[in-house]
């Protein structure tokens, strides 16, 4: 992991209730490709109680849609 994630997983775990650290932790689980610990955290968020993450909830899941396609080609020319 990156210094970034590792030091935005630290952060994360501290106030799980931030919006912001929490969707950047996500991206930038994505960006240094590790999408199965990035659908994790996205995982543990959703169990949380919907009033205490609802925005949260909101941002990650644009996140996660807006990355479909991107893991969709890549697993396809992975396949060539």
């Amino acid at each position: 992991m990156t210094t970034t994630a590792v030091l935005l997983d630290k952060a994360r775990e501290m106030d799980l209730q931030d919006r912001y650290i929490n969707t950047k932790h996500v991206k930038y689980l994505f960006r240094t490709d590790q999408p199965d610990k990035a659908v994790e955290v996205a995982t543990e968020l959703a169990i949380l109680p919907p009033t205490a993450v609802r925005t949260t909830k909101y941002c990650l899941n644009n996140w996660l849609r807006s990355f479909g396609p991107h893991l969709d080609a890549s697993l396809g020319l992975e396949m060539l």
